[in-house]
């Protein structure tokens, strides 16, 4: 479809040749996927590819020299994307051949043209492609084209790897050309204000509002500097002309053809024609002294370039920059938002938090496996050792439960001893009076709030038939609440049918009452227990 027309007199080189002319490096590991990743024609098919292995694409990119270069952030937010993602796919590849092949099929795709024009023509006219690539665009419809570093990026790396010859030279489009090209984008031009520019031109247009709404310390946000602005301007307009602003009409129409009010008008009205609420903008949007005096810096540069004759006020620029100033803000905020904050960063940590997990728990599992070994040594080396000490604290253990048994039968002996001694030293007190009046010892007892801890259900069971108030306590009511006990005048201990874990619950819940705790045995002779109980309450 495309040919050549060479002269004779037209030079060619090779592209080793043509690439020392240029005098600029051209790093086709990052202009190749810079390029295709700035085509929508391929994102779909990068995401796609990227999804398979996220961990290992990212952590490519991340270990790339082009991690976060600043020709990357530049870009729109899905452009920058489709271009890191590409960058760790390219990366992760292991052979050049490898790259390459992945890299000329998808070249194919948004680049079909160059890509035909380079296989087709036995010499590469890289001028004519510029402009042939754009009439292609052109006579197919095509919505996006490609800016010259994308279609010069394609065309070398192709006429390198296919070895193409190239025209040195084609009118006056020479290499050094599309060595500029190159250059401007490694260098990444930023702009920036000088401090001092300006300042009088600055100062001037603050003068012209009697209270300039922003000092030199304060901030405000975008929405409250715009209606201050606008309120001193409304007084001053009430104080210069008192009598021509007599209605509401009359001052909005005032209001609105002050220059500053002007710009704002044209792109917030453009911003509400695109479905952007410019108000909810300028509320999220705080600006403070420095801002203010940069976009006044701007403002005046932008006249001294574009208004040679005034045909443009400062006013009017100076609105209309301080609504883009907030779409840039929010556009910069969501951008960050959407790529800094990325899964695959948390991803990459994860794996490496889990990558250290592993390398620790390996070095336990060898520590762990050493002392096994080390273990099961003196384990042989031992068990002689071992089965003496199991002999001897089989013995112990024998020991000890006869000890604890000598100690129950003890504590048994001891409360009986007690309980003989008692009713014998009252048998003995009485004996001159040959009797004792049982009538009087179950009315002194009736009167009394008695608790039995333990004994022979049956033996109770005869013993609240002399005495209904008495009450009895199952040794084996261990989880019951017994915090009622307290209100007892006195507590009898049954010391054979009990258990020493009733004794202390007991103990322990009547120290604070000061509650007294006697003991008592069973006797078929109920006298003998009613004298008992007598006994221990009159002493």
């Amino acid at each position: 479809m495309y040919n050549n027309s060479l002269n004779a007199k037209d030079s060619i080189t090779n592209f080793d040749k043509y690439y020392e002319i240029l005098d600029t490096e051209i790093d086709f590991d990052f202009y190749i996927p810079y390029s295709l990743g700035c085509s929508n024609l391929l994102h779909k098919k990068i995401f796609t590819q990227y999804s398979l292995d996220k961990e290992k694409y990212y952590n490519a990119y991340k270990n790339s020299p082009f991690y976060k270069d600043i020709r990357l952030t530049s870009l729109s937010a899905s452009n920058q994307l489709a271009t890191q993602y590409l960058i760790g796919i390219i990366s992760s590849m292991n052979t050049e051949e490898e790259k390459n092949n992945f890299l000329l099929s998808l070249i194919k795709i948004p680049f079909k043209f160059i890509d035909q024009y380079i296989k087709k023509n036995p010499v590469v006219d890289l001028y004519s492609i510029r402009d042939l690539s754009l009439d292609y665009a052109k006579k197919n419809k095509l919505s996006i084209i490609y800016g010259s570093i994308h279609v010069f990026s394609i065309s070398l790396y192709l006429c390198k790897y296919l070895n193409k010859k190239i025209l040195l030279e084609h009118d006056h489009f020479t290499p050094k050309l599309i060595s500029k090209t190159f250059k401007v984008s490694n260098t990444h031009p930023t702009f920036s204000l000088i401090e001092n520019n300006y300042i009088d031109d600055i100062n001037k247009f603050k003068a012209t509002y009697s209270n300039f709404p922003i000092k030199k310390f304060n901030e405000l946000s975008l929405n409250h500097f715009i209606t201050e602005l606008n309120n001193i301007y409304k007084n001053q307009l009430v104080k210069m002309n008192p009598k021509t602003v007599k209605t509401s009409e009359q001052f909005n129409e005032l209001i609105n053809s002050h220059d500053f009010n002007k710009g704002l008008s044209v792109l917030s009205s453009f911003l509400y024609y695109s479905n952007i609420d410019c108000i909810d903008l300028q509320n999220i949007t705080s600006i403070n002294h420095e801002d203010i005096n940069n976009i006044l810096k701007f403002t005046f540069m932008m006249l001294d370039d574009l208004n040679k004759d005034d045909s443009l006020n400062s006013g009017f620029l100076f609105g209309l920059l301080i609504i883009l100033e907030a779409i840039v803000r929010d556009y910069k905020k969501t951008k960050k938002l959407l790529l800094d904050t990325s899964i695959e960063e948390s991803l990459l940590e994860l794996s490496n938090l889990k990558q250290n997990y592993q390398n620790q728990l390996h070095k336990l599992e060898a520590t762990e496996n050493q002392l096994s070994k080390e273990n099961l040594f003196l384990q042989n080396n031992t068990l002689a050792q071992e089965k003496e000490i199991s002999k001897l604290q089989k013995e112990n253990a024998a020991l000890l439960n006869e000890l604890t048994d000598l100690k129950k039968q003890n504590f048994i002996l001891n409360n009986t001893i007690n309980e003989y001694k008692s009713i014998n030293d009252t048998l003995l007190a009485n004996t001159n009076d040959n009797a004792f009046d049982f009538d009087e010892i179950i009315s002194f007892l009736s009167e009394k709030k008695l608790l039995l801890v333990g004994g022979n259900p049956k033996w109770y069971s005869n013993l609240s038939k002399v005495l209904p108030n008495l009450k009895y306590l199952n040794p084996n009511q261990l989880n019951k609440n017994l915090n009622y006990i307290t209100n007892s005048d006195a507590v009898f201990f049954h010391y054979t049918v009990n258990n020493h874990s009733m004794f202390d619950k007991v103990q322990q819940i009547l120290r604070v009452s000061e509650t007294p705790i006697h003991y008592c045995g069973e006797h078929s002779n109920l006298q003998i227990n009613l004298i008992h109980f007598h006994s221990c309450l009159t002493k």
